[in-house]
């Protein structure tokens, strides 16, 4: 395979080791593919751990979305947190730094003016 960066790329080997009854470690081959599924807890454990180990060395950051969306992005992903989130919002008392201080009768229609919250 041509790879016109070099540093671009990585390998993953496998090894198999079989250790004896004086744990003593036996290499009996090394996999240019090894297998990534988990037939048990246990793969699981070991293959996630290793994984993670592999992007750290080879300097790949992960990135988590739901951490870096705000909580109104997260909060719409779901339709059942839209609606608690909206019957919050109508049971939070009221302050000053979300509420319109001018009486409806000032404002032309006699409309009330709407304001974001301090968390939108």
């Amino acid at each position: 395979m041509f790879v016109p960066h070099r540093n671009n790329c990585f390998e993953l080997y496998g090894f198999d080791v079989l250790i004896n009854s004086n744990l003593k470690p036996w290499l009996l081959e090394v996999n240019l593919s090894p297998s990534l599924a988990c037939d048990a807890p246990l793969d699981l454990k070991i293959k996630t751990s290793m994984i993670s180990d592999m992007f750290s060395l080879v300097g790949f950051v992960c990135q988590d979305l739901l951490l870096q969306q705000s909580r109104s992005e997260r909060v719409t992903l779901d339709p059942g947190l839209t609606y608690q989130a909206h019957k919050a919002q109508l049971q939070r008392p009221l302050s000053a730094n979300n509420t319109d201080t001018d009486s409806p009768k000032e404002k032309p229609g006699g409309k009330q003016g709407q304001h974001p919250g301090p968390d939108c």
